[in-house]
C-alpha cells in the first residue's frame, strides 16, 4: 500500500549567531552520492555584511574576513555524517 506522504525539511547554517536558513533554490546544487550532500555559493558581499554586522561564528567567520564586496563567491559544500 502506498500513503501520500510529503516530507519537508530546513536547513540552517550554523555558523550564523542566529539562524540563517539555506535555500537550495539559487546558487544550490543537490548531489546523489554517499559524500556530498549539495554544494551552496554563499555571495561574498553578503558574508561581507554578516561580517560586519557581527552574525558570523566558525569558520564561515574566517573566512568572511578575508573577503571584500568585490571578492568571488564562496562555496558551501555540505557532506553527510560518517556513521561510527
Amino acid at each position: 500500500m502506498k500513503e501520500n506522504i510529503i516530507y519537508e525539511y530546513s536547513l540552517y547554517n550554523a555558523d550564523y549567531v542566529h539562524k540563517e536558513f539555506v535555500s537550495l533554490g539559487y546558487g544550490g546544487i543537490a548531489f546523489i552520492n554517499k559524500e556530498i550532500a549539495f554544494v551552496k555559493t554563499l555571495e561574498a558581499p553578503d558574508l561581507v555584511d554578516a561580517y560586519k554586522n557581527g552574525n558570523l561564528k566558525g569558520k564561515l567567520k574566517e573566512i568572511a574576513a578575508s573577503l571584500d564586496e568585490e571578492s568571488n563567491p564562496v562555496l558551501m559544500i555540505a557532506k553527510y555524517k560518517q556513521k561510527k
